[in-house]
């Protein structure tokens, strides 16, 4: 099979399990990672896909007449996907974290990583006073919630996260193990970066003066946490 026909044939169907479709990839390393990167493109618009939720006005513009052809519901729906594909290649080419994020990201995990030894055995709630000398000491105010959302605070220390950045780093709790949530005043970022590892799963995320870090353990569930200190931080103090 020459490399018009395969390459016609990967990107119609990269699930093609035909013996002589697979047997053209017999070594080849570069078919094999074209159809890796076409199933991995495929798996990604089927996602996005399911999560995106067309409004019933939209949806009754955009829906072919049931006067129209076979084959004019399937150009149709070809068209539909062309831009569904648009749209996700768009959004990720979009943005792209600059130098200083990527040191920013980088930095706070390794933060993390260093202070590890250090909190991971405490169990033990600090007083909420020295979490607020903390906080002062590196600028940034948090209310203490009340109810169900109070945060039982384990360790908390000042934090240099590489040149002048000065930053609190506390840890509570989670289901899974102990939960770092890094505040610091610095020039927010872009937009919400995702904390990669093979460790810690988590997020970055910009504030009005700042960027809280919420890191915990690959099956931690983050999510409240991070609204919860959304709410309650203040930059200004």
């Amino acid at each position: 099979m020459d490399d018009l026909e395969f390459h016609t044939r990967a990107h119609s169907n990269p699930f093609d399990e035909d013996p002589d479709f697979r047997h053209a990839l017999t070594g080849r390393e570069d078919r094999l990672r074209l159809l890796n990167e076409l199933q991995q493109l495929d798996h990604s618009i089927r996602q996005i896909n399911r999560q995106i939720a067309v409004p019933a006005r939209l949806k009754h513009k955009l829906a072919p007449p049931d006067s129209r052809s076979w084959l004019g519901r399937r150009a149709f729906a070809f068209a539909a996907s062309l831009v569904l594909v648009a749209g996700f290649v768009f959004s990720t080419m979009q943005y792209r974290p600059s130098a200083s994020e990527l040191a920013l990201h980088d930095a706070m995990l390794e933060h993390v990583y260093n202070e590890a030894p250090r909190y991971e055995q405490v169990t033990a709630p600090i007083s909420w006073l020295e979490v607020e000398t903390v906080l002062a000491d590196a600028g940034v105010s948090l209310h203490q919630p009340e109810g169900d959302e109070t945060l039982i605070i384990t360790f908390a220390k000042v934090c240099g996260l590489g040149g002048t950045s000065r930053g609190a780093h506390l840890v509570t709790m989670g289901k899974n193990g102990p939960v770092s949530v890094i505040l610091v005043r610095s020039t927010p970022i872009g937009r919400s970066l995702d904390v990669k590892d093979t460790r810690f799963q988590g997020r970055i995320v910009p504030s009005n003066d700042g960027n809280m870090a919420v890191i915990g353990e690959k099956a931690e569930e983050l999510q409240r946490l991070e609204q919860i200190i959304s709410s309650n931080v203040e930059w200004s103090i």
